[in-house]
């Protein structure tokens, strides 16, 4: 079973559960080390998939502007024809 196929009310649950269940066998002081390093942990992935987003969206946008280029010129092309038509 993949954590994309969790539902996201049951995930939210999972992970309270997760979380109460390992810091009741956790000191004070185990308890905030290790909180911090899951911390750092997810926004370590937070950061490589935000990365991964902007390099996404850029590039998507990049063969949205070729897109146009490329209609820009069949139209360009067209109003040549379409001028030739009228001039003859």
């Amino acid at each position: 079973m993949s954590f994309s196929n969790i539902p996201p009310n049951a995930f939210s649950i999972l992970a309270s559960l997760l979380g109460i269940g390992i810091a009741n066998n956790l000191d004070l002081n185990e308890q905030n080390s290790l909180g911090n390093f899951l911390e750092a942990v997810g926004q370590s992935i937070l950061t490589v998939n935000g990365q991964e987003q902007l390099q996404q969206a850029l590039e998507d946008k990049k063969k949205q502007n070729e897109q146009l280029k490329l209609q820009i010129e069949i139209l360009q092309k067209q109003i040549q024809y379409l001028k030739g038509q009228i001039e003859e």
